[in-house]
């Protein structure tokens, strides 16, 4: 039987994810842990197809896409496996800023809305995206979790980047950590006096996992072992 939190998150919460991104979250979490168990031949079956079809929509839809193809003097057909995408310029995030425009996919772009990584390499960078796209993202995070032997419903720690730091104060950045059972602990602001914080609250909160940047992970167990904290003990980090 099913902890009670699982059975609630899956029920509930996913069905609640899914609405909110008008896309079928769980069913995608289902097909992605079905599909993980493939064969090699029926994945790049797979891929060749999903591959030919982003390849059609970004020179039909893509302007960027569609003048390098054009300037090369190649279309779509040309492309016959993932290799062939040796036949275009390796995009960087300079390249992003460069042609943010040209970059806009024309038959999503009602659909879609700004968004900004963290910046924690550098200058953040602005891109679009979809609530589809989100959808799937989050899906992906799920069956990535699975990995390490968590499902969605169950007790963890998170030492991440900007999304979490001190001050966010949305409903959404509020309310999210406290569905999912999520401490949410900013790796941005490891000072020692907030290590003895974080420290406390993880005694407290008894996760059983934790997730975040390798050297937050690290900076935070060389602490508890320099101070001789009484170990946390997590089913997987």
């Amino acid at each position: 039987m099913k902890p009670f939190y699982r059975h609630f998150a899956n029920s509930i919460l996913l069905p609640a994810v899914g609405a909110y991104y008008a896309s079928p979250v769980k069913k995608q979490i289902n097909f992605l842990k079905k599909s993980q168990w493939w064969s090699q031949d029926n994945l790049e079956r797979y891929q060749k197809i999903k591959f030919k079809k982003l390849l059609k929509n970004a020179y039909d839809n893509v302007p960027y896409y569609h003048n390098i193809l054009k300037e090369k003097k190649l279309y779509p057909s040309d492309f016959k496996e993932i290799k062939d995408l040796e036949k275009l310029p390796i995009m960087n995030k300079q390249t992003v800023r460069d042609n943010f425009n040209q970059l806009i996919n024309k038959s999503y772009a009602q659909r879609a809305f700004q968004n900004r990584t963290g910046g924690t390499t550098g200058k953040p960078l602005r891109y679009l995206v979809t609530n589809r796209s989100n959808a799937q993202s989050f899906a992906n995070k799920i069956r990535a979790f699975s990995w390490g032997g968590m499902e969605y419903g169950d007790k963890f720690a998170t030492l991440g980047g900007s999304s979490i730091i001190p001050g966010n104060n949305s409903f959404k950045s509020q309310a999210r950590p406290l569905f999912e059972r999520n401490l949410a602990l900013s790796a941005v602001h490891m000072s020692r006096e907030n290590l003895k914080s974080y420290t406390k609250k993880l005694q407290s909160f008894k996760p059983d996992f934790l997730r975040g940047y390798p050297t937050a992970i690290y900076t935070m167990a060389k602490y508890i072992s320099e101070e001789a904290v009484e170990p946390i003990k997590f089913k997987s980090v």
